[in-house]
């Protein structure tokens, strides 16, 4: 899209996965309820992070219920093919993910 740079925000799932969402629970941005640190990997992956969208005028349907949050592995793999610039938040004002820093730097 001609970005110089993308803002991401991570969290850690139950079971340690470092995940992209902005929120530190899922309500407003997915189809689920609850907070990330209290879900399993497994579990939010099953959520639609599109399902909001049906309604924008250039909202292809075929993409409803597609779109899911991703892992800071894929986001990695996607931006690598790109000269742009990463910043990766970690979002640990609300709940303090232990081990976050560490799994953060081990994918970077």
């Amino acid at each position: 899209a001609g970005v110089d740079g993308l803002e991401i925000d991570v969290h850690l799932t139950r079971d340690g996965e470092v995940v992209v969402i902005h929120d530190e629970h899922v309500d407003r941005t997915t189809d689920g309820s609850g907070a990330v640190k209290d879900m399993s990997f497994h579990i939010l992956r099953r959520l639609s992070a599109g399902c909001s969208f049906g309604t924008f005028e250039k909202y292809d349907p075929v993409m409803w219920g597609q779109e899911r949050i991703p892992t800071l592995e894929e986001v990695m793999e996607l931006v690598a093919h790109h000269d742009i610039d990463l910043n990766i938040e970690l979002k640990t004002n609300v709940y303090e993910y232990e081990g976050i820093e560490e799994k953060v730097r081990d994918i970077v």
